[in-house]
């Protein structure tokens, strides 16, 4: 019985000191504790996301910028691969060409968010990124047909 209660008090002493731990990495580092649950599988992903984050990991950049990508975030020089990784395939794009460079823009619509979001390249890498009002928007320059612009609302709002 005494050993059983120097088990118990030892296991509760551990447990207590490891989630605390967790919560003071979380506080002062949360992305080294979001690397920790992916590295331990503890985040549910698809097949599909598993292969999102593969894609990131074998991208000749810092680890820093592979953080931002797979938290779906973008920088600016980030590549159209990068940016296609971290936020998907874009509503619409244009493409251009002056005599001295080629450019593209990119329309994402978030659902979160009620105006659309353009991103400017030049030479395949990130140089601009704005809000847009959706009525000031030429889609059919873009390849987007549909003129309303007006996803429905995401749940809860």
């Amino acid at each position: 019985m005494k050993g059983l209660k120097k088990f118990l008090i030892l296991f509760i002493s551990l447990f207590v000191i490891v989630l605390g731990g967790m919560f003071l990495l979380n506080a002062l580092q949360p992305q080294a504790l979001s690397s920790i649950l992916i590295a331990f599988n503890m985040k549910p992903t698809t097949q599909e996301e598993q292969q999102r984050l593969a894609k990131i990991d074998i991208l000749p950049i810092s680890k820093e910028k592979k953080t931002l990508l797979r938290n779906n975030t973008i920088f600016m020089g980030a590549s159209t691969v990068m940016v296609r990784l971290a936020l998907g395939e874009p509503l619409g794009q244009e493409n251009g060409e002056t005599p001295e460079v080629s450019y593209e823009r990119w329309l994402y619509h978030f659902d979160d968010d009620h105006r659309p979001t353009i991103l400017e390249f030049q030479e395949h890498k990130l140089t601009s990124a704005y809000k847009v009002s959706a009525h000031k928007i030429d889609l059919s320059r873009m390849g987007i047909e549909d003129q309303r612009m007006n996803p429905a609302p995401a749940a809860g709002k």
